[in-house]
């Protein structure tokens, strides 16, 4: 599983990705350690429940639609006759504006911790944060990063804490007080960059709509997340397509038994989320919404600059 994979830009000092070069460099080792399953392989794994294939192959995944992913990935694997799923959500699109998860990203890479925290914090009330209370929350998030405390405990509170109806407005402070860049065009993969990925073999799959922590959702919520994920998949690229989502924040604390049926009501194919493992037979069979990855960064080459 990767996210960013970009150069360093000084206008984001404190922003964490991974290098393009170390991305070749972790391509690399793949290949020599493990080989790569190739895409008819990973179709058959799938939608056959078998697993003929060699053991302890590779499938490459790209959540959240950066434009990273087609300045730097793609070219990379179309070089080596590799395929990836990019998984994209939808809002940056249907609404023309940036994720609240992506601003996160930005506050953090551009202004130090300790202040971004402390203006946080002066804008918060008790009431807020609905979801204090939850300990997967508290204790489970973040636990593979290497992150300041004050970071960590920044994020969680925009993240997992507090209510999405205050979340926004508390954000555009945020953003407008700290001059951050929020040019969704050039953040985001455009919709012809999507379709000429898909047309060279990529697999390009659901990401929800806001990428919210679904398990924070009502049914209903949840239901709009995903299916309409979907629908603007199907609009983009057709309806002769692998149907596939992947979790946004990803952990099992993100979803819920409502999540998985919903996927299976709307006809998805298979999901990810990031129980990281591998995956096993026993997933093909009776877990097939919710199959599991490793981040990049367990590997070697895969740490964050």
């Amino acid at each position: 599983m990767y996210h960013y994979v970009r150069e360093f830009s000084p206008k984001m000092p404190y922003f964490k990705y991974l290098n393009i070069e170390n991305f070749i460099k972790q391509l690399d080792y793949f290949e020599d350690e493990y080989g790569f399953l190739s895409k008819p392989e990973f179709e058959e794994v799938i939608f056959n429940k078998t697993k003929s294939t060699p053991s302890k192959k590779i499938v490459l995944t790209f959540d959240d639609g950066l434009s990273d992913h087609y300045k730097y990935v793609y070219p990379e694997l179309v070089r080596r006759g590799l395929w990836g799923i990019f998984y994209i959500p939808a809002k940056p699109y249907l609404e023309k504006n940036f994720l609240g998860v992506h601003l996160i990203h930005s506050l953090v890479g551009s202004i130090p911790a300790a202040k971004l925290l402390s203006q946080l914090e002066s804008k918060i009330t008790e009431e807020m944060l609905t979801d204090l209370i939850r300990n997967d929350f508290s204790e489970e998030t973040y636990v593979n990063q290497k992150n300041p405390a004050s970071i960590d405990k920044f994020k969680r509170i925009l993240n997992y804490f507090i209510d999405y109806k205050y979340r926004e407005g508390i954000l555009s402070e945020l953003v407008s007080v700290n001059n951050i860049d929020d040019d969704v065009d050039s953040f985001y993969l455009s919709v012809n960059q999507i379709r000429e990925m898909h047309d060279n073999e990529m697999i390009i799959g659901s990401h929800s709509v806001n990428h919210p922590v679904l398990s924070k959702l009502n049914y209903s919520e949840q239901k709009f997340e995903i299916f309409e994920s979907l629908n603007f998949i199907e609009l983009t690229l057709g309806q002769n397509i692998i149907r596939t989502f992947c979790f946004p924040y990803g952990g099992s604390r993100s979803y819920n038994k409502d999540t998985l049926a919903l996927l299976n009501d709307s006809g998805y194919d298979f999901s990810f989320s990031v129980d990281y493992r591998d995956v096993t037979k026993e997933d093909l069979l009776n877990n097939i919404q919710s199959l599991p990855r490793y981040d990049c960064n367990f590997f070697p080459h895969g740490e964050a600059s």
